[in-house]
């Protein structure tokens, strides 16, 4: 809102508010425990959501198909078997550059044989593993690592191949939306026979004008003057970082204030968030050449 708006009769929008309340230190911890793990997390999440996959295995694909009820019951699958089938478990990330428990243990405590950190951990050898309480299995075909994360709860369709065994090939999946899921009861699985049930448009919260958002984001990198709107090179150049002075950094200013979109929709969303939460990767690494780059120059003159 301005002053200069309020003169010549321009309509004033004011962002919607929100009461907030910080609870986050409930989650700060005192010292690290390597025995925090969060195996149980996903096999209780796998557990209450697999009644919920079980229904929208059966709106999408029939009866047609048939469900394992456990990823080891893969292994009395014939590889010569063409058939699909159905499994259900929680996704695994397999990434060769993440570090492990132990890495950050030997670092903390200076216990030598360490291994050197990198900055991104993802890579092209990236796989895929769905897993349960009975076992596991590594996922292929139309299924790509670089789109899904450790801790998804999901269903798969596909069958064994002959020429790659231990591969599950995938050609299609389906997400746990709760978003598909109103209309449900996940308690009561859907019956073979019940042709009650259909599917329901549910309506977005974007449609309703006094909705409130929290805008999430990452990758500023505050700090950085090294990828001023630099073009991707296939080398060290990450064409989706921020800094202070790229065009993605103003127009996301931009957007917050307001000023996109004239008086459409743009403007209208950016008046309903209530709050920005910075959710990583907000200051940029440090970077000793450039550090020692700016001090030679620095003497120089």
């Amino acid at each position: 809102r301005t002053k200069m708006s309020e003169q010549v009769g321009e309509k004033v929008d004011y962002r919607l508010s929100a009461e907030y309340e910080s609870r986050f230190g409930k989650f700060l911890l005192p010292q690290k425990q390597y025995s925090q793990q969060y195996n149980a997390l996903y096999i209780l999440r796998l557990k209450q959501c697999k009644d919920m996959l079980r229904n929208q295995v059966l709106l999408k694909w029939g009866t047609t198909v048939k469900v394992l009820e456990e990823i080891i019951d893969v292994e009395t699958v014939e590889a010569e078997n063409t058939m699909d089938y159905v499994l259900m478990g929680t996704i695994y990330k397999d990434m060769a550059l993440r570090g492990s428990v132990l890495d950050e243990f030997k670092e903390n405590n200076g216990i030598s044989g360490g291994v050197q950190s990198v900055y991104h951990i993802a890579s092209l050898t990236d796989q895929l593993i769905l897993e349960d309480e009975s076992g596991r299995v590594s996922l292929g075909g139309a299924i790509s690592p670089h789109r899904l994360v450790t801790g998804v709860t999901m269903a798969v369709r596909g069958s064994v191949c002959a020429e790659d065994l231990g591969v599950f090939q995938v050609k299609d999946c389906i997400f746990c939306h709760e978003s598909e899921l109103d209309s449900m009861n996940p308690s009561t699985p859907l019956s073979p026979d019940d042709n009650t049930v259909t599917s329901k448009p549910v309506e977005s919260p974007l449609d309703r004008p006094n909705s409130k958002f929290l805008m999430l984001i990452s990758g500023l990198q505050i700090g950085s003057d090294k990828y001023q709107d630099a073009p991707s090179n296939g080398n060290d150049v990450d064409p989706l970082t921020l800094s202070p002075s790229s065009t993605s950094y103003r127009l996301l200013i931009s957007f917050l204030a307001g000023r996109l979109g004239g008086g459409g929709r743009d403007r209208d969303l950016a008046r309903q968030i209530v709050r920005v939460i910075i959710a990583g990767d907000s200051v940029a690494p440090h970077d000793a050449s450039s550090t020692a780059i700016k001090e030679k120059t620095k003497s120089g003159l």
